[in-house]
């Protein structure tokens, strides 16, 4: 009896301190200068000017067009849809990783480290994007297929490269075996190895007058 109460006691204690670094993660990316994060300062630029922003003449998707909007009509200070999805964005890295993770301290760690809180801070419409597609999975393994569908397309409303994540509902078609394992893998490295040089290519050639430029690999934004 003793020792299972030091295991829950324990739990608890871990449970704190996990959500205090989560907590320590999130201040600093909601109250972070528009100098922290490559593109912080196009986000706050959005909003300031969200007002003569038209959700078809955007470049930007219209689920993030209508979040500013929104947090607009809240409050007029530009830091607040930084702070709004800095929230919502550690807090669901945070809940999926101590639901799914069997060590979610190492798996904090290796979030941090591997650069995920630094790009959390600079693609923010990708990490908005990226948070509720695991709600999608989350809803899928559940069996709940319609709010799985749903939380795509939403997620698709913020960055458009998530409809891509409808091949999820392929899985109750195939099953799992070698062939299907070697042939991710394969198509993962080509596309890891080409996809700038093909989305150079499609920038180059068909979207000559989009405000991006291909650098190294990178891709960079450079203001109009």
């Amino acid at each position: 009896m003793r020792l299972l109460t030091e295991r829950v006691n324990n739990r608890i204690y871990e449970k704190i301190g996990y959500w205090f670094s989560v907590i320590v993660l999130m201040f600093l990316s909601a109250f972070r200068a528009d100098t922290v994060g490559n593109d912080t300062h196009e986000y706050l630029r959005i909003f300031k000017e969200i007002t003569i922003i038209s959700d078809s003449g955007s470049r930007y998707e219209i689920g993030y067009v209508w979040l500013n909007k929104m947090v607009s009509f809240i409050s007029s200070n530009p830091q607040s849809i930084i702070i709004i999805t800095s929230i919502f964005i550690f807090y669901s890295y945070g809940y999926f990783i101590w639901k799914y993770s069997k060590s979610p301290w190492l798996s904090l760690f290796v979030f941090f480290t591997f650069n995920g809180f630094a790009f959390a801070l600079s693609g923010i419409r990708q990490s908005i994007a990226l948070t509720i597609l695991l709600y999608s999975y989350d809803y899928f393994g559940k069996e709940k297929y319609l709010r799985s569908l749903f939380c795509i397309l939403l997620a698709t409303a913020f960055h458009s490269t998530a409809i891509i994540f409808v091949i999820v509902f392929l899985w109750k078609k195939f099953k799992i075996n070698l062939k299907i394992i070697c042939f991710t893998i394969v198509s993962g490295i080509f596309c890891y190895y080409l996809f700038s040089s093909i989305l150079q290519y499609i920038y180059i050639y068909y979207f000559p007058l989009m405000n991006y430029i291909m650098m190294g690999g990178d891709i960079l934004a450079i203001q109009d």
